[in-house]
């Protein structure tokens, strides 16, 4: 979509990025998910656990916006990053935006 100019916005159910990554209906919008068989020559392997999951392809969507509230969203400027991170075991690096109680101004910080 985003390859041909299109600019689209739309929702998703489900409460967080890992909510979307583990729907079998909603993951291909995050770029889906398919499991990998690693040989024993492969960088990625670590003598442990010979398949891994990845990432087909690219998200449909570049930035990801998780409402947790009415007044609170998290941002995600890189979605294809974040779900690449979390398919590594870590945990995503977001943007916390919340309206003070007087409805004026944005309290913006990072989310480790």
């Amino acid at each position: 979509i985003a390859a041909r100019g299109v600019h689209l916005i739309a929702t998703a159910h489900g409460n967080n990025v890992r909510d979307l990554m583990a729907n079998g209906q909603l993951n291909d919008l995050a770029g889906g998910m398919q499991e990998v068989i690693l040989s024993a020559f492969e960088p990625r392997y670590d003598g442990v656990s010979k398949s891994i999951r990845e990432r087909k392809s690219n998200p449909v969507f570049d930035v990801l916006v998780e409402v947790q509230e009415p007044r609170k969203v998290v941002v995600h400027w890189d979605l294809a990053e974040v779900v690449d991170t979390i398919l590594g075991g870590n945990s995503p690096v977001g943007e916390l935006r919340q309206v003070q109680p007087d409805g004026r101004k944005f309290l913006v910080r990072k989310l480790c």
